[in-house]
């Protein structure tokens, strides 16, 4: 029975102890992220002002060699504190992203592609789709005209289990080809997303290859292939209940005002927002609420 006692007893000793040190740990953390605040608020204003001075004064090495210092510094020493770390993040795929420009600017592709990397990794540490970063470097690449090693960046994502990542990489590697002359290759890389059954479920997607479809087709020329694919583009009937009846046009950008002495009948339109891209919809319709 002693023994049961004592085991109660320490055991309330041990919880105790936890409870009381709670406060302090909660406390080191409060340090953790103070001293790394001004760890910060020193590499700032120390470091990585002078270092964007320098870039805007065209000394891109000092530039290089300050942003490199700036790492050192923030990187010393670890920090447990979950604020400081989001912090330290931050900076760091800032600082990679400037380091990025530096490399362009200095036509360094690969170094450039190495920065842009690093910041994809540290800003989206648990981003799944690697698809979007790589398009990102294929993107550095394409810039230097270094069509090669973008195309050997993305080209394995064009047979993703995604279907997602099948289209963005198809569709940047049809970019790619047509920027490098190779017009049929690109036109092989629309036709194969054409071909992919889940890809063309999004209707935005089946629109955007559509649409560049008929961009090479104009620019070979191929009139009438251009027109055939026009005609989907305009076709009005809605994919999900196939009819047109209740279908009006989406219209994008800042609505325009209507002059009050107007007797002109004023169309209904769907407002689709300010930001129009490829897979943009040109339809709505009303009797399923969806855009197309």
């Amino acid at each position: 029975m002693r023994q049961a006692n004592i085991f109660v007893f320490n055991a309330f000793v041990a919880v105790l102890v936890v409870v009381v040190q709670c406060p302090a740990l909660a406390l080191s953390d409060q340090e953790d992220t103070a001293e790394f605040y001004q760890t910060a608020g020193f590499v700032q204003g120390s470091i990585i002002k002078p270092a964007m001075d320098a870039q805007q004064s065209g000394d891109l090495d000092r530039a290089l060699a300050l942003r490199a210092r700036a790492v050192k510094e923030l990187t010393e020493k670890p920090h447990q504190s979950k604020v400081a770390q989001e912090m330290l993040n931050k900076i760091l795929a800032e600082n990679s992203a400037a380091e990025c420009q530096i490399y362009e600017a200095q036509g360094k592709y690969d170094d450039a592609a190495k920065a842009y990397k690093s910041e994809w990794e540290t800003r989206f540490p648990g981003y799944t789709s690697k698809c979007q970063g790589a398009m990102g470097v294929a993107g550095i690449y394409i810039q230097g005209k270094l069509y090669d090693k973008a195309i050997s960046t993305i080209e394995s994502f064009s047979t993703s289990a995604d279907a997602a990542d099948r289209y963005h990489a198809r569709m940047q590697l049809s970019y790619i080809y047509t920027q490098a002359g190779s017009i049929k290759l690109a036109e092989k890389e629309l036709l194969a997303l054409m071909a992919d059954k889940d890809v063309m479920q999004s209707v935005g997607m089946r629109r955007a290859v559509t649409g560049h479809l008929k961009q090479i087709c104009l620019t070979e020329h191929r009139n009438a292939e251009a027109e055939k694919l026009e005609l989907k583009l305009a076709d009005r009937h809605c994919p999900k209940c196939g009819s047109d009846a209740n279908v009006i046009r989406m219209v994008y950008g800042y609505p325009g005002i209507r002059a009050g002495n107007s007797s002109k009948p004023v169309e209904e339109v769907k407002q689709g927002g300010c930001v129009i891209s490829d897979e943009s919809a040109r339809f709505w319709c009303k009797t399923d609420n969806m855009g197309f």
